[in-house]
């Protein structure tokens, strides 16, 4: 969508006046989320020129070009009745050469390059110009602008909600051109304008140059009708160089302006003859205040995050703010913030500068980094006389002769890296107004160039005893060539924009504690009596940083006569006997190539011999591009240091030898993730290596793309404790086998190579994928598995089969001995083989995979363990008592599993007296059985449950016991007389219950002769007695008992007479 508007003022705009643009549609009523009284922090993300789409639906297109051009333009560029003067229409810009185009009136006007085209030579677009209200809602998009000694794009007076927005401008003026050169200007009252991702580009000759103008005045003598209001400029690019003799030239002249931001943009302004003034951006006061129609002072206005840099012949002004507005009884209602924050600003200038300026109120400087190095040289351009040329980091002018006192300034958590006076606020004897100057930091600054080296270096790099340079300080390196620079103090090294820094070398040395290099251009080209060489080079230090540094080496060659040829490193870090701690190596670029032996990105090891390691190596969201070597290119390799991290880095290795991405060995606590490596080797790749006595290395998540004769994503050895995990890894490998000579890993292909030694190595999540010349070697990977066996249903054993280096094979055969058979089973496209087995079959099982190969692959076997344990039961049971004589002896056992659960229909044994019983559980898992026990004794039942396929035996052993039953006998008193022959006594034997008991003997002494008998079955045993003689005899009547009953006796009488 496209917001046509800047910064928004909470006192001069309300919600109907601002529209927006949305893929063409007009939308009101866009919500205002941040108001100007808080510029420093609003929110502008909607506030930019989406993707060219549909307009409203009655919108039309038309296809403009040199043949077309006459159609809907006449040759002084005005348009004819083909285009309505009420717009809606699309300009499709095809190729337009000497055409300009002028748009007075309409809304919804889309003048847009078309794909592939989009081109205007020597031509102008001129919007507006009509009266208020005539022309609304315009774009223009995705033109480039190839013009000479001609401006590019002109918004009329009047003309309201512009998106000038992705536009090319190369612009060239000569110095024939006597008017202002200019690629987008506006002039007078424009309001609700967005200008953001164009790239300006201009090259001038012309006195006057300026990329953006936003103009009070229509012409030198007539003034617009109001302010310029509710701009947004942003991420856009200027690259202007000024040749001109005398003049100004100037990235954005804002005349006037109000209520709005100008953020993210780029600004470069090069100068390269005294007499010409160099603005990045100047907020100016044409003094409206005094005119008709009334303008007042610019307001409301927040430059932010803006990166500026200037190389000037003459004076130079990084960002100035003039609001001449003196303080008033109404400044209260109308005069609001300027706001200056969080601004980059570069200034190199042969004369004078001032970085950051304000001469007006309420102007917030806060947060901006600021680096100047004047030369002082006389001074012959033009001098702002608000600001005045002399030099300042930042200047603040807090009074002024003409208009009285400014009020309710601030500078505070600014940056001030310069060779002049940091900051500078200018009052005027008792007129102190509130000015806030706080917690700012200010270096010192020297430039180091060509010119100035040996002022401050002599010949072998190091520090002259009496050059000015002391810890803190900050060197800022021009243009040198062939230098060196040996650093024993904490000093900053930066490189100054644009310049550059030819077959140089940077040495940081004990002593160069806490210091740091950045921002440096860099060019090693050396030749063949140069030999081995590191271009930035420490040793012996802490708390170092290195970022944001180029570094190119087009074609490093041997040192002629050298046995072993040459190495250069783009960044070497050495630990000395001391050791280098706290490294941080960041966001540098380095590109590197040659023929020599060995080319070297990124290189951290320890001296031969020392005692100390390297310690805190940071190596992060740097970008390695190498091409050569004719025996090795690593693009970064650390060695024999602890606490090392590899992050986040862009790596191309390519080497007419062996080429590495990320090669280490004998490290502790290292952690390699997050880097896209593309490495191509014409003998072995190495994408990531960790080798020789390593421990607890993490190495995660890491892009890689290696290709050789021998190809290896990540390969490791003598590893104890390495976690690879959620990496991404391609290789192509060809016929490694032809490789005479490799490091410690060996040459192969393989995604991940597990070498010899390594211990507690931990590997998940990784995706790979494998291409080889030659067969390569697989494994099986199948774990024992121990399941729970259940009544019904299936488990499956998962069997992988995949490259050594890890890539999965899918649609392989693979044979499996297991239960008695032999199966055949097919991987899937994870190279998964999936064995499917009955869960109600418990027991421990040896599962055999084989896999025989192909031409591809090398067979390979493994073997397993499967147990599926029996779910353990329990039989509950308790012991009984019974009577020898009962008719039924049951006897009970319930069994369950170790859940508690019942079995039903489960066969249970009972063993007592050499007699097995058998009976199966019911519903309730209970099982019965009646005992056929006769004897009275104690009997021990052992229960037992065998078990099954799905649960476990188990056995329960209980008591029973019989006890024999009490008997009664009877012994009646009997009279006889002597003449009867037979003499019948009968006897009655009974249970406890009075039954008769049958067939048993019962004894009967009398007269000290024993009868036996036994009962019939009513218990009765009749005795025949022989008793002769007269008298009273007594007898004894008994039963002695037996297994099941106890014995009994009774006395009775017998008398014969």
């Amino acid at each position: 969508s496209i917001l046509a508007i800047g910064a928004v003022s909470a006192e001069s705009v309300d919600d109907a006046g601002i529209v927006a643009v949305a893929d063409g549609d007009i939308q009101e009523s866009v919500e205002v989320t941040d108001t100007a009284d808080d510029l420093s922090t609003a929110d502008t993300a909607d506030e930019t020129v989406g993707d060219d789409s549909s307009g409203p639906d009655d919108t039309a297109e038309y296809d403009l070009d040199d043949d077309t051009y006459s159609t809907y333009f006449n040759e002084d560029g005005s348009a004819t009745d083909a285009l309505s003067a009420d717009g809606n229409y699309y300009l499709n810009v095809g190729t337009l050469t000497n055409k300009d185009i002028k748009i007075v009136s309409g809304q919804n006007v889309y003048i847009q390059g078309k794909e592939g085209a989009g081109i205007i030579n020597n031509g102008t677009i001129t919007i507006g110009g009509g009266a208020i209200g005539q022309i609304n809602t315009v774009q223009i998009s995705g033109i480039t602008f190839v013009n000479t000694n001609k401006n590019a794009i002109v918004v009329n007076q009047h003309a309201k909600n512009v998106a000038i927005a992705r536009n090319n401008f190369d612009l060239t003026y000569d110095d024939t051109y006597t008017d202002n050169a200019i690629a987008i200007m506006t002039k007078g009252l424009v309001e609700d304008v967005t200008i953001v991702g164009n790239e300006i580009k201009m090259t001038s000759a012309a006195s006057y140059t300026y990329g953006l103008d936003l103009t009070y005045y229509l012409d030198w003598y007539t003034f617009g009708d109001g302010n310029a209001k509710n701009f947004y400029i942003a991420e856009n690019t200027f690259d202007i160089e000024s040749t001109a003799q005398s003049g100004m030239a100037e990235a954005m002249y804002l005349d006037s302006i109000i209520d709005s931001v100008i953020e993210g943009n780029n600004i470069n302004v090069k100068t390269t003859n005294p007499g010409v003034s160099n603005y990045a951006m100047q907020v100016a006061d044409s003094w409206g205040f005094f005119n008709d129609p009334w303008a007042s002072s610019p307001y409301n206005v927040a430059i932010k995050d803006n990166t500026i840099v200037l190389d000037s012949a003459d004076l130079a002004y990084g960002i100035s703010v003039i609001s001449l507005w003196s303080y008033t009884e109404d400044y209260d209602e109308i005069i609001k913030d300027m706001v200056i924050s969080g601004n980059d600003v570069t200034i190199t200038t042969q004369t004078e500068g001032v970085g950051i300026s304000a001469s007006s109120s309420d102007v917030s400087i806060t947060d901006n980094k600021v680096t100047l190095n004047a030369a002082h040289d006389p001074v012959q351009a033009y001098t702002d006389g608000y600001i005045g040329n002399i030099s300042y980091g930042i200047y603040v002018n807090n009074f002024n002769n003409d208009m009285g006192y400014f009020t309710n300034n601030t500078v505070t958590g600014n940056t001030i890296v310069s060779n002049v006076e940091a900051i500078k606020a200018y009052e005027e004897g008792d007129q102190v107004q509130p000015l806030t100057i706080e917690d700012n930091e200010a270096s010192t600054s020297y430039l180091i160039d060509d010119a100035t080296y040996d002022t401050y270096f002599n010949a072998d790099g190091t520090i002259k005893d009496d050059a000015p340079i002391a810890a803190g300080d900050v060197l800022l390196l021009g243009d040198l060539t062939g230098k060196k620079l040996v650093i024993d103090t904490p000093i900053t090294i930066r490189g100054v924009p644009n310049k550059k820094l030819v077959n140089c070398t940077v040495n940081l040395i004990q002593g160069a504690d806490n210091s740091v290099i950045e921002d440096l251009d860099m060019e090693f080209t050396g030749d063949d009596t140069t030999g081995s060489i590191g271009i930035i080079y420490i040793k012996d230090v802490t708390n170092v940083t290195i970022q944001n540094n180029k570094i190119v080496v087009p074609d490093f060659v041997d040192k002629t006569g050298s046995k072993y040829g040459s190495s250069v490193y783009a960044i070497e870090v050495e630990s000395g006997a001391l050791g280098c701690h706290d490294i941080f190596i960041n966001n540098n670029n380095i590109f590197m190539e040659g023929s020599c032996r060995y080319l070297y990105g990124i290189d951290v090891f320890k001296t031969w011999g020392s005692e100390n390691r390297n310690t805190n190596i940071n190596i992060f969201e740097n970008y390695v591009n190498l091409e050569g070597g004719s025996r090795m290119a690593e693009a970064i390799y650390v060695s024999e240091s602890d606490e090392v991290i590899v992050d986040g880095n862009s790596i191309d290795s390519t080497s007419n030898g062996a080429a590495y991405g990320v090669a280490t060995d004998q490290l502790t606590n290292a952690v390699v993730a997050n880097n896209i490596i593309s490495v191509n080797a014409a003998t072995q790749a190495y994408g990531i290596t960790a080798t020789t006595s390593g421990s607890d290395t993490i190495i995660r998540a890491n892009d890689i793309d290696a290709k050789g004769t021998g190809a290896v994503g990540i390969g490791f050895n003598k590893q104890d404790g390495i976690v690879i995990e959620d990496n991404t890894i391609a290789i192509d490998g060809g016929d490694y086998t032809s490789i005479t000579s490799s490091d410690t890993l060996g040459t192969a292909n393989a995604a991940i190579l597990n070498g010899e030694g390594n211990t507690n190595v931990e590997m998940s999540g990784n995706d790979v994928t494998e291409t080889s010349a030659v067969r390569l070697d697989t494994v099986i990977e199948v774990s024992d598995m121990t399941v729970t066996a259940v009544p019904s249903g299936n488990g499956n054993l998962q069997i992988t089969l995949k490259t050594a280096g890890g890539m999965a094979l899918a649609n392989q055969k693979v044979k499996v001995v297991f239960d008695n058979q032999v199966l055949e089973l097919t991987t899937d496209a994870n190279g998964v083989a999936v064995l499917s087995f009955a869960l109600n079959k418990g027991g421990s099982y040896n599962v055999d995979v084989f896999y025989l190969g192909d031409d591809n692959y090398r067979g390979s076997d493994a073997s397993a363990k499967l147990t599926i344990n029996k779910i353990k039961t329990a039989i509950t049971a308790s012991g009984k008592t019974f009577l020898a004589t009962a008719a039924t002896k049951k006897l009970t056992a319930t069994l369950k599993d170790a859940n508690g659960n019942v079995l039903a229909n489960k066969k249970v044994t009972f063993t007592v007296n050499g007699k097995t019983y058998t009976a199966t559980t019911n519903a309730k898992g209970v099982a019965t059985v009646k005992l056929a026990l006769k004897a009275a004794k104690t009997y021990t039942v052992s229960i037992k449950f065998a078990g099954d396929g799905v649960y476990a035996a188990s056995t329960k052993s209980v008591k029973v016991k019989l006890n024999k039953e009490k008997t009664k006998i009877t012994a009646p008193k009997k009279t006889f007389k002597k003449a009867k022959k037979v003499k019948k006594v009968v006897i009655t034997l009974k249970n406890s219950k009075g039954k008769a008991i049958a067939k048993k003997k019962v004894t009967l002494i009398v007269n000290k002769k024993k009868y036996t008998v036994k009962t019939n079955k009513k218990g009765k045993a009749t005795f025949k007695v022989k008793l002769t003689k007269k008298g009273t005899f007594k007898y004894t009547a008994k039963f002695a008992g037996d297994t099941q009953y106890k014995a009994v006796k009774k006395t009775g009488k017998i008398k014969i007479k």
